[in-house]
């Protein structure tokens, strides 16, 4: 037992931050022209009157689907090197003896990373300002839910490949 206390004692833990990119709203904006301009005149005047029927809430979803799609393969693009080089350079006796790397994004790593370019997105594809709203803040968390979790798995993947360790994705760094 105390051999395994001290072993433990000696573990070294070192929480990596990931640089993700800001997405703009210029790159989500081809998924939102095509999905918008696919809804017809009267699922406008039915959106506007807070109705909504199945053809258009499938538009909305498959729309939000793409989306996702999109800011999960651009968040992974940036962070896939970076924990492709670190396996790269780390040596053996680091990983599996007294070091041990984390490596997890948060749903706030993932927000910043949208920030506001839903809302100028809508905007610029609508033709009308858009602000932020309750709405547009609860999409914002839902995808980012999403996206997190997804790049978390794929993470997982490389890193227990190397031998390593992910922390839980609800992490603060």
């Amino acid at each position: 037992m105390e051999n395994e206390d001290s072993l433990e004692e000696s573990r070294e833990l070192t929480y990596r931050k990931l640089d993700v990119p800001i997405i703009t709203s210029e790159a989500l904006e081809p998924v939102v022209t095509l999905f918008l301009s696919a809804i017809t005149d009267d699922q406008w005047v039915l959106l506007a009157a807070d109705q909504i029927d199945f053809e258009t809430f499938t538009l909305l979803y498959d729309m939000c689907h793409e989306v996702t799609n999109v800011i999960t393969t651009w968040i992974l693009d940036v962070v896939e090197p970076q924990i492709k080089n670190w396996i790269s350079t780390a040596t053996a006796q680091d990983r599996n003896m007294r070091h041990h790397d984390y490596y997890s994004l948060t749903e706030d790593n993932v927000k910043a990373s949208i920030g506001n370019s839903f809302d100028r997105c809508f905007g610029e594809v609508t033709g009308i300002p858009q602000e932020r709203s309750n709405e547009s803040v609860i999409l914002l968390e839902m995808i980012a839910s999403e996206v997190k979790k997804r790049l978390n798995e794929s993470l997982a993947g490389l890193i227990s490949s190397a031998g390593q360790s992910v922390l839980p994705t609800d992490r603060v760094y």
